[in-house]
């Protein structure tokens, strides 16, 4: 099933992307969104929030642990498949499905690592953290068309380096997060959580 993004009808949870103090007339905003959408392929799926998931650490590296993953330093100490794995599928709360295509590990771990370092922490002398594999599985995630699960590559860690929460990359070849639109400013679509009616 392909979901269209005509007629969108966005609910933000803390910033809505239509009226509000400051907004952008309506018509505006849905013209910025269409621009946006119209270089991007038919059955897309927009993530509300990060792409990345996971974290938190115990135990004597938890400081080092914790400053390394929001700086981004984190170097895989094995070969990650670069092959993209067959597609699969997002189902959404309703039951509903599409079937999707996959990134490799190798591909989801330099963007996860990517954008880790784009939102500017600092590692300021930390060791890296290490990870050893990864491995195809599912977790659930907010999109533009609500509540899902959706298919992610999800990192194992050395031993010392390992999260509480498993740290897992969306693993969509054709999905966009928040990184995408974050030159929106504060008119950003997604900022914390968004709901749309899907339109097969």
């Amino acid at each position: 099933m392909i979901r269209s993004f005509a007629a969108l009808a966005v609910l933000m949870a803390g910033c809505s992307i239509i009226g509000g103090p400051g907004s952008p007339p309506a018509n505006a905003t849905l013209q910025r969104w269409a621009d946006f959408m119209a270089d991007k392929p038919a059955d897309t799926i927009v993530f509300a929030r990060d792409l990345t998931q996971g974290g938190g650490w115990s135990g004597p590296n938890a400081d080092n642990a914790k400053i390394a993953f929001l700086a981004g330093a984190i170097q895989a100490t094995v070969e990650l498949p670069d092959q993209e794995p067959p597609s699969g599928d997002v189902v959404w709360s309703d039951g509903t499905s599409q079937q999707m295509a996959l990134t490799s590990a190798k591909v989801a771990f330099g963007a996860m690592v990517a954008e880790l370092m784009a939102a500017g922490g600092s590692c300021n002398g930390c060791r890296a953290l290490r990870v050893t594999g990864a491995e195809l599985t599912m977790r659930d995630a907010t999109t533009s068309h609500g509540a899902a699960s959706v298919p992610v590559w999800q990192f194992a860690f050395a031993p010392g380096d390992q999260p509480i929460d498993p740290i897992s990359y969306v693993a969509l070849r054709d999905g966009i997060g928040p990184q995408d639109w974050r030159s929106w400013g504060d008119h950003a679509p997604f900022t914390d959580a968004a709901y749309a009616t899907p339109v097969d």
